[in-house]
């Protein structure tokens, strides 16, 4: 199973998501990662102190970033100095020279603390695996593992299967199933 890692470059919070235990990215990169809206994932950092890098993790719950957000945030650079890096939202792609350049990332104070990084940094993302697997058993396990177990009669006529031997079959079959769609998600790097 292959894990999707995503690079991000920091922008500083929406005042409205502050302290919130939040980030935005792209809807099309929540898409990439595997996650879904209000899910949680890993973000990490490197940091050089002295001679030595230190990694520096933090997950947050990940939600997109809306038109709204974006107009609002397109709005307040055009008003502000472009090549000002102390303005409230600096724009990356002027002050750096790059472009395109990597999607950007919106995290609070609290988050840029934790992971270390400051205005354009990079940082990277991939799906939380805990999460994805408790999605995935609620949202498909479940209702798989009850109509395998409405199957028993049928089961139980066509294999010999007792109660017991349903259970355990079904429970098995949903595993694989789960299994396999997570697998899938990472892969590919879709939903």
């Amino acid at each position: 199973m292959k894990n999707v890692l995503l690079f991000f470059r920091v922008c500083r919070a929406h005042p409205p998501d502050m302290e919130k235990n939040i980030c935005r990215i792209p809807q099309d990169s929540i898409n990439i990662l595997g996650a879904k809206e209000g899910e949680s994932i890993v973000l990490t950092s490197i940091v050089r102190e002295g001679n030595v890098f230190r990694r520096c993790s933090y997950m947050l719950n990940v939600f997109p970033i809306s038109e709204d957000i974006k107009e609002g945030r397109h709005l307040e650079q055009k008003d502000e100095e472009s090549s000002n890096p102390f303005v409230r939202y600096p724009r990356s792609d002027v002050i750096l020279g790059i472009k395109p350049d990597v999607a950007s990332i919106f995290l609070d104070l609290d988050a840029r603390t934790e992971l270390d990084v400051h205005c354009f940094d990079i940082v990277r993302a991939h799906c939380f695996l805990r999460a994805t697997i408790i999605r995935e058993i609620r949202d498909f396990g479940l209702v798989f593992f009850l109509s395998l177990l409405a199957l028993t009669d049928v089961l139980e006529k066509a294999f010999g299967f007792q109660i017991g031997g349903v259970v355990l079959f079904s429970s098995i079959l949903s595993f694989v199933v789960i299994m396999i769609c997570i697998s899938l998600y990472f892969h590919a790097g879709i939903k």
